[in-house]
């Protein structure tokens, strides 16, 4: 077990000394993370097939398993909010996905993690475009780039 929890743990490699409730709780890290991982893939292969009902349920999932584990999955918040960001997206509720993309950035960039924070920020001027006109789209995907001031990233057309 000790090979698997450090893939999925490489921040915290478990050491053989460790105490016995700290190892459990890695354990426990371990398989959460592994969890949500797992919902988030099928979550997304329901997006992909237009089976709206079963993400919606693995979305709430992921919710739930990070808000009764909230010490424990800290750090997946961002991934959490990008899931029911892509939900909303894809069930047409714009302004609901813009704001799930956005709390997902900010998350991101409290924990130290700027590009998953960009990230989220170009699916949510993606989702305005979406939502938006041709002209008005444009005019956002400008006022992003002078306000965020977005290079050259390889991930958008910015």
């Amino acid at each position: 077990m000790d090979g698997h929890l450090r893939m999925l743990l490489p921040d915290r490699a478990v050491k053989a000394d460790a105490p016995a409730q700290s190892r459990k709780q890695q354990e426990l890290r371990a398989c959460l993370a592994l969890r949500l991982m797992l919902l988030e893939t099928r979550q997304q292969l329901n997006l992909l097939c237009s089976n709206f009902a079963a993400a919606r349920v693995d979305a709430a999932e992921s919710i739930s398993v990070q808000q009764q584990f909230p010490k424990l999955l800290a750090g997946f918040e961002p991934m959490v909010h990008v899931q029911a960001g892509l939900y909303a997206q894809a069930v047409g509720m714009y302004a609901a996905a813009s704001g799930h993309f956005m709390a997902a950035a900010r998350q991101a960039q409290e924990q130290g993690a700027p590009h998953m924070a960009a990230d989220a920020r170009h699916l949510a001027v993606m989702t305005y475009v979406a939502e938006n006109t041709r002209e008005s789209g444009a005019q956002a995907v400008r006022q992003y780039k002078s306000q965020q001031g977005c290079r050259k990233c390889g991930f958008c057309w910015m």
